[in-house]
Parts: structure tokens; C-alpha cells; sequence
């Protein structure tokens, strides 16, 4: 069975904006649109640390991402919505809903 939960390319880069001493404002490019995110499928060592974001879940998926993908914490907390939502929807469609633990009365 593969790790890979799946994959995605970037709609956006993810940009780096610093403003110089001069006032003038810079930009790093630190992933470029079309880069491929790699998401791996999460463990239950992986789960755990959402256990520390409770009723704060955009937190949490940020730090399960930085550790399950290809990306880290300082890209993820650049990068576009649309892309981050589109990276959440991958991430929810691997947890699936569990065995069925039996009939319901």
C-alpha cells in the first residue's frame, strides 16, 4: 500500500513579501505555482498532535500538513486559501469514516 495520500499542484506560489530598510518591498518566491505538494497518509503519531489544536483546527492542520507533506510550517502559513483549502479536502478525504463497529438499532 502506497503512503501517498495524494497530490496536488500549486494554484499560487507561495511568496515571501519583506520590507527592506529602505522601505522598499521584496519578494521571495518559495514555492512556485504548479509545485507539487506531496501528502503523505497520516499516522496515528500524526493524529495525536491535533490533540493540542482543539477548537482551533486550521492551526492543527497546519501543523499535521507541515509534517505529512512536502511543504513546512512558514510555507503553509503563506500559502494562497484556495490552495490550503484544496490541501484540507485532500487531507479529509483520506480519514474516511472508520470501520463499521456494527447495525445501528
Amino acid at each position: 500500500m502506497s503512503r501517498i495520500l495524494g497530490t496536488y499542484a500549486l494554484k499560487y506560489a507561495i511568496v515571501r513579501e519583506t520590507r527592506a530598510t529602505d522601505g522598499e518591498t521584496r519578494e521571495e518566491v518559495l514555492k512556485p505555482t504548479g509545485f507539487e505538494v506531496i501528502v503523505r497518509r497520516p499516522q496515528a503519531r500524526h493524529m495525536k498532535l491535533m490533540d493540542g489544536y482543539q477548537d482551533r483546527e486550521i492551526h492543527g492542520s497546519i501543523a499535521l500538513l507541515a509534517q505529512i507533506s512536502n511543504l513546512d510550517a512558514d510555507e503553509l502559513d503563506l500559502i494562497d486559501a484556495e490552495d490550503f483549502g484544496a490541501l484540507g479536502n485532500l487531507l479529509g478525504s483520506g480519514s474516511g469514516s472508520g470501520q463499521p463497529t456494527g447495525v445501528a438499532a
